[in-house]
């Protein structure tokens, strides 16, 4: 009796056509020709960098002037308030005689205030007064060795007059204290004095408003 090795032959049979069936799938595979593959749209997108410049680009706009809806604002036109160093110094001069002849105009109508109220005795009286027309008639020379602006010639005329007669009315004042009267001189001058005061800072004030305040 011959002995079988192998006592179920039956089981190989399943292997051997799986691996018939691999190898026939392989070689059919590798028949078939290649898929072609479609070029895709590149899509681009705007990086930062451009945005950036963009922003930049308005923002210089902005600060040029320009309004949001793309016109231009409109320029202002500077003023000019440069004037000659010569018109300059002349103007601080004649402003700094008016407040002079003011103070002294003030004093003299103190004093004389207080002389006709007899609360200062005539020595203090005379020597204010005195020294209040000395006072002027220096001021007075300083107005006349004034060099004027052409432009504010009539106005320098009516500050000289007005320099002469306050000069020529605080002599006065002087002469009618001294005088014999009942004081009708000394008030008379003193009237003369304020009134040439009052024309002397208007003649400033119009150099002033001429040249522009």
């Amino acid at each position: 009796m011959v002995v079988n090795p192998d006592p179920k032959p039956g089981r190989w049979l399943l292997p051997l056509a799986i691996l018939a069936m691999f190898a026939f799938t392989f070689m059919f595979v590798r028949t078939l020709p290649r898929a072609e593959i479609a070029p895709q749209p590149v899509t681009t997108v705007p990086s930062a960098t451009t945005v950036e410049e963009d922003s930049s680009t308005e923002t210089t706009s902005a600060a040029e002037g320009e309004e949001p809806d793309g016109e231009a604002a409109p320029e202002e036109t500077p003023t000019s308030t440069t004037l000659l160093p010569a018109v300059v110094s002349y103007l601080a001069s004649i402003e700094a005689l008016g407040e002079q002849l003011t103070a002294l105009a003030r004093e003299a109508r103190e004093v004389n205030a207080a002389w006709d109220e007899r609360s200062i005795e005539y020595a203090e009286t005379e020597e204010r007064l005195v020294a209040v027309m000395e006072d002027v008639i220096s001021w007075q020379e300083n107005v006349v060795r004034l060099n004027a602006p052409s432009v504010l010639a009539a106005s320098h005329q009516d500050m000289l007059t007005a320099s002469t007669r306050a000069a020529a009315a605080a002599a006065t004042v002087v002469e009618g204290l001294r005088s014999a009267d009942t004081g009708e001189t000394r008030r008379g001058a003193a009237a003369d004095f304020n009134t040439a005061t009052t024309d002397f800072v208007a003649a400033v004030t119009r150099a002033q408003n001429t040249i522009g305040g």
